[in-house]
């Protein structure tokens, strides 16, 4: 039995039968411990009840992902844009429990418009 995929494409659907996510990679390599590390991950969020939301992009060069804790991590490169923002930087987290993207090192963000009007 193989321990890896090359060239995939996962989605993922709520209990409903919506999409709420696409993942994609180069490579995933299952761990004995069941943490996967994938190479050129991709990911694409969808929100149904926000319909006016864009999606969420992301993509790293690495990242090791447990699905048991549903988390993520990556010490390499990330970028992150949703049509509002766009982000990059390395060595990040993301925890589903508090559904942020943490980036430790070299951050830069860049707002599509003014984040706060002065109101």
């Amino acid at each position: 039995m193989a321990n890896h995929l090359d060239h995939f494409s996962l989605p993922l659907f709520d209990g409903q039968g919506t999409k709420f996510c696409s993942i994609s990679g180069q490579r995933a390599d299952l761990s004995e411990d069941k943490v996967f590390e994938i190479s050129d991950i991709s990911i694409q969020t969808f929100s149904e009840k926000e319909m006016n939301s864009p999606p969420l992009f992301v993509i790293s060069d690495q990242a090791r992902v447990n699905p048991l804790e549903n988390s993520a991590s990556g010490e390499g490169f990330i970028a992150i844009t949703n049509g509002e923002f766009s982000a990059t930087g390395r060595n990040w987290e993301l925890s589903s429990e508090n559904k942020n993207f943490v980036l430790n090192e070299n951050v830069q963000v860049f707002f599509e418009k003014p984040p706060f009007d002065g109101e």
